[in-house]
């Protein structure tokens, strides 16, 4: 279907779109055996790297090879897709996607950093309030009078349900 779209058709957008209409973002139980949309565009890529095997390599596939290293960047695996490319090819033709997948990387880097510091600052919260109903706590011993009925306490079992019946 994708060399169809690419070598008959000469719409590249129809492939790029049918790669993720048809593509599961994730795979999971419900979805077994349908490709993914990773791997439909990375088939994709492969089309358009095709030089001189069953079709020339024409400006139209250039173009199409361009539009899908700066279109679907979230999509493709950044060392899968480097490994693709033909070791000729220009640096100058793959700069934006490099940069672009920089971008994305050092982005993804951060905002994780910032989950890390809020998930740190929760738990040091949590704990912060832990401490403070640890602090409201208290020990009873023999001497303790019951706060209700002013009788001691003593060796007695004993339970305070709320607000202030106690029974002993």
């Amino acid at each position: 279907v994708l060399q169809t779209y690419v070598y008959e058709l000469r719409d590249y957008n129809a492939a790029e779109k049918y790669c993720i209409d048809k593509g599961v973002v994730r795979r999971t139980a419900e979805n077994e055996g349908m490709p993914t949309r990773a791997e439909l565009l990375n088939v994709l890529l492969r089309v358009y790297l095709k030089y001189g095997e069953d079709r020339p390599a024409d400006n139209h596939s250039r173009v199409g090879f361009h539009h899908l290293l700066a279109h679907c960047t979230e999509y493709l695996d950044p060392v899968e897709t480097l490994k693709l490319l033909p070791d000729d090819m220009p640096l100058d033709e793959i700069t934006p996607y490099l940069e672009t997948v920089m971008r994305t990387s050092v982005s993804s880097k951060r905002n994780k950093q910032i989950v890390s510091k809020l998930v740190r600052a929760e738990r040091f919260q949590t704990q912060v309030q832990l401490l403070e109903v640890k602090r409201k706590s208290f020990t009873i011993d023999t001497k303790t009078e019951c706060a209700v009925c002013r009788k001691k306490i003593g060796d007695s079992y004993f339970s305070a349900p709320p607000p202030d019946n106690c029974l002993f």
